[in-house]
Order: C-alpha cells, then structure tokens, then sequence
C-alpha cells in the first residue's frame, strides 16, 4: 500500500467521524429544545380522569349492592347523585382546578337530577372557555338509571370546565 492511499484512508475516516459527531450533537440539541419548549396539556387528561372516577369508582356515582360488594358501572345510582360523592371519589376537595356540570336525564329528556360540581369556578371559567386559557370538554352518554327499584334508560350529560396546563 502506497502512503497516498493511507493518506485517503485516514481523512475519509476523519470526515466520517466528524460527520457522525455532528448528527449526533445537532439531534441531541434538538431533542433537548423541543422537551423544553413543548407545552404540555394536561386539561383533557384531567377531566377524563374525573369523568371515570365519577361515573366508575365505587364512591362515586355508579350503583354498588352492598350485600354483594359489586359495583355496576353502567348503571348510575339517583341516590348518590350529590357533590357528596364526587368529593369522595375525586379527593378533589382542596384541589380546585376542575369543575363541571353533571346532568342526568330520562329517557323522555327530562332533567332529572343536575349538579355544579366547583359552582364558583365554574361560573368564573365557563365564559373563559372563548379563550385559550381554559378548556371545555363535553360528553353524553347513555346509561342506566336505579330510582329506587327501578332501572330505567337514561341520559348522562357532562360538561367539565378547567384550566390548560
């Protein structure tokens, strides 16, 4: 081998080297600058998570037999349809960064029950929710309504208000 074809070996591996160098310092940069400039919304993760522990949890606003110890999460219990139990199920009770309108209606359409969990916050941020400082997420489903011993088709209608972030 000739001293002119090492000469070759040897820069090719340097501009390699310092290729691969530069890849790997501009992806690092940019993944570094974009974990700290991304925001981070949590306002729709919170409000789902308040919806599935008031409509799921045993403290909260599903049926729960007593004698069996089961929990009936299709089926709303109109019993425990009060703040009582959201403040419960949710521990939300010195967190205020939710708030929500829980409707419950017959199958006719009729309001049966209705409650303001946060009333004060609520009132506040609802209007807000023209702006992006705060989020508004609304949901219907339909459920099962225990009235006593009945069980009759139902309406759930939520409307959760909080602030992004």
């Amino acid at each position: 081998m000739d001293k002119r074809a090492g000469l070759f070996e040897f820069d090719l591996l340097w501009f390699l080297n310092l290729a691969l160098m530069i890849f790997v310092a501009s992806g690092t940069i940019y993944l570094v600058s974009y974990s700290l400039n991304s925001q981070k919304d949590l306002s729709t993760l919170r409000a789902n998570v308040f919806l599935t522990r008031a409509l799921y949890s045993q403290e909260g606003l599903s049926y729960h037999d007593d004698a069996t110890g089961r929990l009936y999460p299709g089926i709303l219990d109109i019993d425990r349809f009060r703040n009582k139990y959201l403040d419960e199920a949710d521990h939300y009770e010195n967190n205020r960064m939710i708030s929500a309108n829980i409707s419950l209606f017959s199958k006719d359409g009729i309001l049966m029950r209705q409650f303001i969990y946060n009333p004060e916050m609520f009132r506040i941020w609802k209007p807000a929710t023209t702006f992006k400082d705060y989020a508004r997420i609304k949901m219907t489903r339909s459920i099962l309504i225990k009235n006593g011993n009945n069980i009759e088709q139902g309406t759930i209608v939520t409307e959760v208000v909080t602030p992004h972030g």
